[in-house]
């Protein structure tokens, strides 16, 4: 779905799955794309959006949906993420107010914590 916006994502993910985790607040981003998968069974909502000219993924679930993998783990500012790598493609995932965040791009690792340090739950 195209919204402009992460009030309008979640207006459109929770018009679709009423139970949907609020997606978080990103400021300074642009929120391109918007949808929901289905994992397993469980709901994922997914935001695509731009960091530094960048296009990033952000998918958000309930923690209880999901477990963590077994990756290196960097804590920082109090949060525990979760690093992970294939080739330039880069994911930091953490668990936080009860939801499950991910962030995917061809950023570094540090550049996709900076993202995630700056969501408003």
């Amino acid at each position: 779905m195209q919204v402009d916006s992460v009030d309008a994502a979640n207006k459109a993910l929770s018009a679709q799955w009423p139970q949907a985790p609020d997606v978080p607040n990103v400021p300074a981003n642009h929120v391109m794309a918007c949808c929901m998968k289905s994992v397993k069974d469980k709901k994922v909502a997914c935001v695509l959006l731009k960091r530094e000219g960048v296009p990033v993924t952000m998918t958000v679930a309930n923690a209880a949906d999901m477990q963590l993998p077994k990756v290196p783990k960097v804590n920082r500012s109090g949060v525990a993420y979760y690093v992970q790598s294939s080739g330039t493609i880069n994911m930091v995932m953490a668990e936080r107010e009860g939801r499950w965040v991910c962030l995917i791009g061809e950023l570094a690792s540090d550049r996709l914590m900076d993202l995630a340090d700056q969501l408003r739950f």
